[in-house]
């Protein structure tokens, strides 16, 4: 299956770019009105059917959503929270290999902390970078010590 590129960044998908990704989507193209949604197809969903090794179309079913419901709980069995917080706006992973955010707006927070809770991290490496809010400066460790980068 080849991938061709977007035409225009943002806009819907057109048929010649469906055609470009898909050799098969008579039904979608059948079902889906391009310029309205129409009542008739509510209710029917794009999926993957793999044993087919193509796209289809189709209305769901109470076992089909039993089937997704379970298989779910399967994979997510055994999973915890535990290292999740959340606050109104994000979701924070609290034992991420890398503790920094990326915000909306492409702006990266780093761990702050005061000089002293700073002292305190143990195990830290060369190359660990911080926001010392005791000094107002941005930090790195290296060589065994840590150095202000601006």
């Amino acid at each position: 299956m080849a991938i061709t590129k977007r035409l225009v960044k943002g806009s819907a998908l057109t048929h010649t770019e469906l055609d470009g990704n898909f050799t098969d989507y008579e039904t979608f193209k059948a079902l889906y009105n391009t310029v309205d949604y129409s009542v008739a197809n509510d209710g029917k969903v794009l999926y993957w059917d793999n044993s087919a090794n193509t796209v289809r179309v189709k209305t769901l079913s109470a076992s089909d959503i039993s089937n997704f419901s379970s298989q779910f709980d399967t994979l997510l069995a055994g999973k915890t929270t535990a290292n999740l917080t959340e606050d109104p706006s994000n979701l924070y992973f609290t034992n991420a290999r890398a503790d920094a955010r990326v915000d909306g707006v492409a702006r990266i927070t780093v761990p702050s902390y005061t000089t002293t809770a700073r002292d305190a991290l143990s195990s830290v490496a060369n190359g660990e970078i911080i926001y010392n809010t005791t000094d107002n400066k941005l930090q790195a460790y290296e060589n065994s010590a840590w150095v202000n980068l601006v």
